[in-house]
């Protein structure tokens, strides 16, 4: 059942949208990409393995963040081609994050989150972290995701919110070692699927969370 209607929806998203733009308008005035020491390091890895075949070690550097930037620059070899990919999946993430609590809260938390949300996008941070050529701003952009999935899950149960937290639960450990602490989690929501007699979703829960992590 859905707690508010379109209206709502359409004026969260518009003043979000006004809100992320202002964030970025320093970029857009000047546009300077950061390149870090780690920067070479994911350019040095991907090549590597299409190369030779090498894998990085998976403590220090997921593959998933070499591989988005051999893609990206294989489309247009241009760093600003990787800094508006992160921009755009950041709005995406938090736009998803805005459509969930319309969805399942009431007006009160749903604008209270969109404030939140407005505020932190103007943290300088948030900023660094999309024009840096480093793999933060996927991460935590898999973090808000995250945390949409787990409250579409909870409210749904369904067998496409299932695969969907799946999904989303196993995309943090391909931008960072630190992702890891996902498995915990997909325990936690797997005793949370026993304790409600759900083993119909356990099947289409658990396949693409471990089909990614044996792929790495």
């Amino acid at each position: 059942m859905i707690k508010n209607n379109y209206n709502s929806l359409i004026v969260g998203l518009v003043l979000f949208t006004v809100a992320f733009l202002i964030s970025r308008a320093q970029f857009f005035a000047c546009p300077t990409v950061e390149i870090q020491n780690d920067s070479g390091e994911y350019i040095y890895w991907i090549d590597a393995y299409c190369l030779k075949g090498q894998l990085p070690p998976g403590d220090y550097i997921p593959l998933g963040y070499p591989v988005i930037i051999k893609f990206l620059t294989a489309i247009k070899d241009s760093v600003y081609t990787i800094v508006f990919f992160q921009f755009s999946i950041t709005f995406f993430s938090f736009c998803a994050s805005i459509l969930v609590m319309w969805r399942f809260y009431n007006s009160f938390l749903y604008y209270m989150f969109l404030v939140c949300l407005m505020i932190y996008v103007q943290i300088p941070n948030n900023l660094f972290y999309d024009a840096y050529i480093l793999s933060e701003s996927l991460y935590n952009s898999s973090l808000v995701l995250l945390v949409a999935a787990i409250i579409l899950f909870v409210n749904l149960l369904d067998k496409k919110s299932s695969f969907f937290l799946s999904l989303t639960l196993a995309t943090p450990i391909l931008f960072r070692p630190t992702g890891i602490f996902t498995v915990v989690l997909l325990l936690l929501l797997l005793g949370y699927l026993i304790y409600l007699q759900k083993r119909e979703l356990f099947v289409v829960f658990i396949s693409p969370f471990l089909f990614i992590y044996i792929c790495l």
